[in-house]
């Protein structure tokens, strides 16, 4: 298993915008990376204005920090999404790829291309991201990509194979039964209990692991941080309390 994150940017190649000035909008704020997110440019000493649709799980998520905004925002209406970044520096788009998800990153996209304030918009993606790979998530992510490319707005994509906030989130599953679920080879399972559609999507996703798509690393991760990315058994290591 391999933790990879790809960065790519469409203009210039260079860093992200800093300093004390800086405002970052975060969409999706409350989710699993979305909330790190936060924290992060929060601990850094930015301001953060959090895009929310339930403001009061966001304040439960976060407290009343200084810095952070929290702004009610319907992420359907290009008005208000309008509105709401009017001012931002910098955007981050923390989403789901796939139905209205999808249909939300393309309309936050197109109204942050419209706002000479907004300096960088990066977006959460996935790794292996095109047209013809065998994985529902990974076409949509490609289409959002070329989406955003044609609104010419300064872009990065983050594509990771997997989130170590994942593989710790196993954590009491693998505590408790010793096992981890994961790919099972050849054997069959059925889905019961979830839409179709999200169903389709998880056994795409493995056809697309099982083929290779994700089995390959990429030297981005050191080029950004100046650092060689960490081993998955390094990061067992360190959090081995919380899998004994």
């Amino acid at each position: 298993m391999r933790a990879i994150m790809v960065l790519r940017t469409s203009g210039t190649d260079q860093a992200l915008p800093g300093g004390d000035t800086m405002t970052t909008a975060v969409i999706g704020a409350t989710g699993r990376v979305g909330s790190e997110i936060v924290r992060g440019v929060l601990a850094r000493g930015d301001a953060v204005t959090a895009l929310v649709r339930d403001p009061g799980k966001a304040r439960r998520a976060f407290g009343e920090p200084g810095g952070l905004r929290i702004r009610p925002t319907r992420l359907d209406d290009p008005r208000d999404l309008t509105g709401a970044l009017d001012g931002i520096r910098t955007v981050f788009i923390a989403m789901g790829s796939t139905g209205t998800e999808g249909v939300l990153q393309r309309i936050a996209i197109n109204a942050a291309a419209g706002i000479a304030s907004i300096e960088q918009v990066t977006r959460l993606s996935v790794l292996n991201t095109s047209a013809g790979s065998l994985g529902i998530n990974q076409r949509a992510h490609d289409s959002i990509d070329q989406f955003a490319a044609s609104t010419a707005v300064p872009y990065s994509t983050i594509r990771p194979a997997i989130f170590s906030a994942s593989l710790l989130a196993a954590a009491p599953e693998v505590r408790a039964s010793r096992t981890w679920t994961g790919l099972a080879g050849h054997g069959r399972m059925a889905l019961i209990g979830i839409p179709a559609g999200t169903a389709e999507l998880l056994i795409t996703r493995e056809w697309a692991i099982l083929a290779g798509e994700n089995d390959y690393t990429t030297g981005t991760f050191a080029q950004i941080t100046g650092r060689p990315p960490r081993p998955v058994a390094g990061f067992l290591h360190d959090h081995r309390e919380e899998f004994a």
